[in-house]
């Protein structure tokens, strides 16, 4: 079985209740792969005072980690196909993101302020609401 623990990706093994981490860090998983067991997943980078998200995958056997891409801002991957040859997701194209390169800078999030974070999922259908407003263009994508 493989989950998300608070240190990054973990494997555990039922019948042997044995377990390891396989990825450290902070990250999503996106799905693991029916083919090759490959575990697809998103995490951030901060690299010369600017934050990226990149979309990653592991082999479980081997935990060679391999970089497929870069994730442009407002650029979300949710799903890998069955053969594993694309990632496809939605570009949300907004021009009022932050200015200075942090992609979290637009507000509070759970590694920056946690109280205010707290505050605002309490607010969520509001944000929704507001954010449907803006009427920001939106597109999937799909991409090798």
């Amino acid at each position: 079985m493989v989950i998300t623990s608070p240190g990054g990706i973990s494997l555990i093994d039922l019948p042997n209740a044995r377990g390891g981490e396989i990825v450290s860090g902070r990250l999503h998983i996106i799905m693991t792969g029916h083919k090759t067991g490959r575990i697809y997943y998103v995490t951030s980078r901060a690299e010369n005072g600017v934050t990226n998200r990149v979309v990653c995958s592991v082999d479980p056997s081997t935990k060679a980690v391999r970089e497929i891409m870069k994730l442009p801002r407002g650029q979300e991957v949710s799903t890998v196909n069955a053969d594993e040859t694309l990632l496809a997701g939605a570009i949300v194209e907004r021009t009022d993101w932050g200015t200075n390169g942090n992609f979290f800078e637009a507000g509070p999030n759970r590694t920056t302020d946690i109280q205010s974070a707290d505050i605002r999922r309490g607010q969520k259908g509001t944000m929704m609401e507001e954010r449907l407003a803006k009427h920001y263009p939106m597109q999937l994508f799909s991409t090798i």
